[in-house]
């Protein structure tokens, strides 16, 4: 699909990414973030979730990564709380644990040295 779109829009450098399923998802990589933004008990659950799945892209079964979060933290909020935990679990740890998202940024990343 990601091909198909790259030749649709028919530029050079245009990589496209498509994130199989929410960017929640990638919070899944690591529970530093929820450890440092929620209580023990909310992050002993999203621990509990990690622990199930060894590529948190795949995190979607019956339950969509946010509303997964929402079910254990009633106050989630999609934005704010989303990028202070992506912050918090990094760059490198979503790359380490997430290979389609490790795959589109390294080939930004290749194609920012041809440039």
């Amino acid at each position: 699909m990601e091909n198909a779109i790259k030749e649709d829009i028919g530029f050079y450098n245009f990589i496209p990414y498509i994130q199989k399923h929410e960017f929640e998802a990638l919070l899944f990589s690591s529970n530093e973030g929820f450890k440092t933004f929620f209580d023990e008990t909310e992050y002993n659950e999203t621990q509990k979730v990690i622990e199930q799945y060894s590529d948190p892209e795949e995190i979607n079964d019956h339950l969509v990564p946010s509303k997964r979060i929402m079910a254990i933290v009633k106050n989630y909020n999609k934005v704010a709380d989303g990028m202070d935990i992506a912050s918090e679990v990094g760059i490198d740890k979503m790359m380490e644990k997430c290979q389609h998202f490790r795959n589109w940024i390294n080939r930004l990343i290749e194609e920012l040295l041809t440039v």
